[in-house]
């Protein structure tokens, strides 16, 4: 297969680099090449440090716009689904309040409504009681908790190398 091939092979074993090492040897590289690669190689461990900093400081910058974003769009929809609650939480406690004053004019008139009357102030109780649950779920929702990134991968793209100085270096 024709083409100008530039391979990196990074492991974590000492056996595994000596043995890629020698397979690296016999491929019949000219000397100054594979003194040049060889060079090359040894600078290969504090540059992919470097890189390892630098990608996690992106991922970092990435993950706090993120963050950014999603506490803002949070705090937007919590909003709304407070107002909500409270309109909903109102009308209904409205509607029982206002059949309270109905049933306690029924009352005054001589009709017997106590057990309507209680059974209304009970539901409104009640939802009372549903809008706070509600309100305090919604203030647990406005929590966002956040985690540093975890930094999964890192890849390394490498130039090809130039014919007449060996390696390009890793910037």
């Amino acid at each position: 297969m024709p083409g100008d091939w530039t391979f990196v092979v990074v492991t974590d074993r000492t056996e595994l680099d000596d043995q890629i090492y020698k397979n690296f040897v016999s491929t019949g590289l000219p000397a100054e090449k594979r003194e040049a690669v060889e060079d090359w190689l040894l600078e290969v461990p504090s540059d992919i440090e470097n890189l390892h900093d630098r990608a996690f400081s992106e991922a970092q910058r990435v993950s706090e716009q993120y963050a950014c974003k999603a506490r803002a769009r949070r705090e937007r929809e919590i909003a709304i689904r407070r107002d909500d609650a409270e309109r909903y939480s109102a009308v209904r406690i409205g509607e029982q309040q206002r059949r309270v004053v109905e049933y306690q004019r029924r009352l005054d008139e001589g009709e017997d409504m106590e057990i309507a009357i209680r059974g209304v102030e009970s539901e409104i109780c009640n939802l009372e009681q549903e809008r706070e649950r509600t309100l305090q779920h919604l203030k647990e929702d406005e929590v966002i908790v956040e985690e540093a990134p975890e930094l999964l991968n890192v890849a390394v793209v490498l130039p090809l190398e130039d014919a007449e100085h060996g390696p390009a270096p890793i910037a």
